[in-house]
């Protein structure tokens, strides 16, 4: 089994105009909780026994949609929503303190949608997964492993914390204090594996500091379309996560309606057929009849 655990936290007026990359995101309108509400059903739509967790603030009081408003566990803790990026660092961490570990773990950002299913990732023996762009961009250079989704293995407790708690500290640390409202987790990130290490490695597995790192491309498990609307102009089938970063959460709504939601009418409608059948039969045996 899977847990998909998602942080968000609103943010002040303050923050969002301290930071022009999330003044700019808010300017937009944005439907978060529209976005959080997909990204949990797509998880649910491909893995149907799936736990479905909110890591959130004290004071913090969300609203799901009908679908999932009763499958949604909430897990609180004091966080600085003054400094976004330490914030959600903090939260993961303590909330893989406090998991039982009885299924794996998978950290995402809430403007991404699960689009296929993940069990087979975890047939491999690593502590914690990252996803990694090939570095075509100085962005990408500069911080190369993307800050928006960790898989934890339900076998590896130990060393994910371990991992985890490194990369707060760094995301936390007084030479990375000016990324704490952006980027920061990112630059933590690729500091915490090691440059030259990541740079230079002979396969997609890297062990630091007795932690086993899987390294996984986000071309596959983190894939961000284009920014205007072709990106989308097709369901992208070999894709196993699909991240609406910054401007495209615009286009994250029509994807899903465009090629999930039939997805989930189907799985609800077969539902309903099954449990008819179940209904029927129960009445027949209560009736007696053959």
């Amino acid at each position: 089994m899977i847990t998909f655990a998602i942080y968000h936290v609103p943010l002040p007026k303050e923050t969002v105009k301290s930071s022009k990359v999330l003044h700019s995101f808010h300017r937009m309108n944005f439907d978060y909780d529209r976005m959080l509400d997909l990204t949990f059903r797509s998880a649910i739509l491909f893995h149907p026994e799936c736990r479905i967790v909110l890591l959130t603030s004290l004071q913090h009081q969300p609203e799901f949609s009908p679908e999932i408003a009763d499958k949604v566990e909430i897990f609180r803790c004091e966080v600085n929503d003054t400094q976004p990026m330490t914030g959600r660092m903090w939260a993961e961490l303590n909330y893989l303190r406090e998991h039982d570990f009885t299924s794996h773990v998978v950290v995402l950002d809430g403007d991404m949608l699960i689009n296929a299913n993940l069990e087979d990732v975890f047939e491999t023996d690593f502590d914690i997964a990252l996803t990694y762009n090939e570095g075509k961009t100085k962005t990408d250079k500069k911080m190369p492993i993307n800050g928006g989704l960790k898989l934890v293995h339900s076998h590896k407790r130990e060393g994910a914390i371990r991992f985890v708690q490194r990369v707060y500290e760094l995301c936390n640390s007084e030479h990375l204090a000016e990324y704490r409202t952006w980027w920061g987790d990112q630059y933590a990130l690729i500091e915490a594996v090691g440059a030259d290490d990541f740079w230079h490695r002979a396969s997609d597995r890297i062990r630091v500091n007795d932690v086993n790192v899987q390294l996984l491309p986000c071309d596959v498990f983190n894939f961000s379309p284009q920014k205007k609307a072709r990106g989308i102009c097709k369901e992208w089938k070999d894709k196993k996560i699909i991240h609406f970063r910054g401007a495209r959460k615009r286009y994250m709504s029509i994807y899903w309606n465009l090629y999930l939601d039939p997805h989930e009418r189907d799985t609800f409608m077969r539902q309903i057929k099954r449990q008819g059948v179940r209904v029927f039969l129960s009445l027949r045996a209560v009736l007696g009849l053959r």
